[in-house]
């Protein structure tokens, strides 16, 4: 509960005759206004926006009032004693936003940041080697990468751009976490990636934005094929303003790229996909790539759908499909061992040993079944990676009432869009970092609209390469990205997409 007008002036000394500075009536005034304004229906979306506007304005005048006595005045007298009520007051006003941002569709505003850095390594050297740009040790390669994301997210929170209340959008490109020298992580090393984010993206401030934190290439054996390997590449989203390692809600979740391009892995065909995804002189060249320090050939995810003759590992996941699930003989055995135990009832025995009818769907009800499709602080989204836009994954599937279309990817273009009307489409690419790489494109009725990435439109990019935006990890990170550390682009801010 905020304190207030009356209490505040109390906490702070003031009377009725008390002189008082600017910033200590724009506070009573905000303070004033917050209270002033009810919510006669929760479930009003418009009398709940109203109300964080005014708690917006109120937490913006105590932080002003802060820096200020803070920066020019000092901490002297009586202001020194008023400092621990301001202090309070935020407190008080910050668990109150917290609490308004879990009210689905609560912002007025969205702000879309792309970080510009090309992933996909110095495409004028040799691509037929062995080794990928990144670190011998894995577990060091991904926590140098996760310190250079933070700078960047970094940077971007603290510009003069940013608007504090919007919701925030960040993405990183495809292959961000490339894999290392051996151009895949393993899947161990590649699932603790979310986590390793987490001192840097669970503060307080960061609670209005969602990330994509690019893709990770992660790798599985296949069973009794010795030469041939499962590749995974996960698009990371997350929250911010939450440790998803502790988080029992869906605050994070994982999407699989389906659809493996040429140009995704090093090695003899890459950019020929003819050969890698046909086979055009030889039938054994298909799926063929060098990773982990060899020639191998490249399985999609398990349930993919296939690439040409580039086959996944198992039967394609089609949306819509109806699919029977059969528990095994061991799961019925030990459900009839527990019932005979006096554990379980007849009735739960039966419903173990049931087989149960499902249908595929692009969903993502856990955050961890590879969807594309899922929701996040009351607003619908549907993400791809790279060659899945192109092939259409989500367009196919004529979803409806999509807010945000999103892309990372590393050698695509925008185009096939499923926002709504007034709904976005951002796509965010990491094939070269000399050309525009930052997309932002506006459905409109049943047209869309380009949004240019120049001014007015954004703000000026954040360069990465200077040492003062580089906290976390010094240097250029050349052994990471070999054109350096890119910028970061941020549009100015933006109606959200209708109710």
């Amino acid at each position: 509960m905020i304190m207030t007008r009356e209490e505040f002036r109390r906490a702070i000394g003031l009377t009725r005759t008390s002189w008082e500075g600017g910033h200590i009536k724009a506070v009573q005034t905000a303070l004033q206004a917050y209270h002033d304004y009810r919510v006669k229906d929760a479930n009003n979306i418009v009398q709940q926006r109203e109300k964080k506007e005014r708690l917006n304005a109120l937490y913006d005048a105590c932080r002003s009032w802060r820096t200020r006595l803070a920066h020019e005045e000092g901490l002297k007298g009586l202001d020194a004693m008023k400092m621990p009520v301001m202090k309070y007051l935020i407190e008080q006003v910050a668990e109150e936003m917290a609490a308004m941002r879990k009210i689905p569709r609560i912002y007025r505003k969205v702000q879309f940041i792309g970080y510009h850095i090309q992933t996909a390594g110095d495409l004028s050297k040799p691509t037929n080697g062995q080794k990928y740009i990144g670190l011998v040790d894995e577990k060091k390669d991904i926590e140098s990468r996760c310190q250079i994301l933070a700078d960047a997210i970094a940077a971007a929170r603290n510009d003069a751009s940013l608007e504090p209340h919007a919701l925030k959008i960040f993405i990183a490109p495809e292959f961000f976490y490339r894999g290392g020298q051996g151009g895949a992580y393993s899947i161990e090393s590649a699932s603790g990636i979310n986590a390793a984010m987490d001192p840097y993206l669970k503060d307080a401030d960061y609670g209005d934005w969602i990330f994509v934190l690019g893709t990770a290439i992660a790798h599985m054996p296949v069973a009794q094929k010795a030469k041939d390997i499962e590749m995974l590449n996960l698009a990371i989203v997350r929250k911010g303003g939450v440790e998803v390692a502790k988080s029992g809600e869906k605050d994070s979740l994982i999407v699989y790229k389906e659809y493996v391009s040429a140009i995704d892995y090093l090695g003899r065909f890459f950019g020929k996909g003819k050969e890698f995804h046909r086979g055009k002189t030889d039938i054994a060249h298909v799926g063929l790539a060098n990773v982990l320090g060899a020639e191998r050939t490249l399985r999609p995810t398990d349930g993919a759908r296939n690439t040409a003759l580039v086959k996944g590992t198992g039967v394609p996941n089609l949306p819509g499909q109806k699919r029977v699930w059969q528990p095994s003989l061991d799961q019925r055995y030990k459900a009839s061992v527990e019932y005979f135990d006096g554990k379980i009832s007849r009735d739960e025995m039966l419903r173990r040993k049931k087989p149960v009818s499902y249908e595929i769907s692009e969903e993502s009800r856990s955050g961890l079944g590879g969807g594309s499709l899922f929701e996040m602080k009351g607003y619908k989204f549907a993400l791809e990676i790279c060659l899945d836009h192109a092939e259409r994954r989500i367009f196919s599937l004529n979803p409806k009432k999509i807010d945000f279309h999103l892309v990372t990817s590393c050698g695509m273009s925008p185009d096939n869009s499923v926002a709504k009307s007034g709904g976005y489409l951002f796509l965010v690419d990491g094939i070269d970092i000399k050309k525009p790489s930052v997309h932002l494109v506006q459905t409109v009725g049943a047209a869309t609209k380009t949004i240019p990435t120049a001014s007015p439109n954004i703000a000026v990019p954040i360069d990465m390469t200077l040492a003062s935006r580089q906290t976390n990890f010094k240097g250029t990170g050349a052994k990471l990205f070999e054109l350096g550390r890119g910028r970061v682009i941020l549009f100015k801010p933006r109606d959200c997409p209708p109710d």
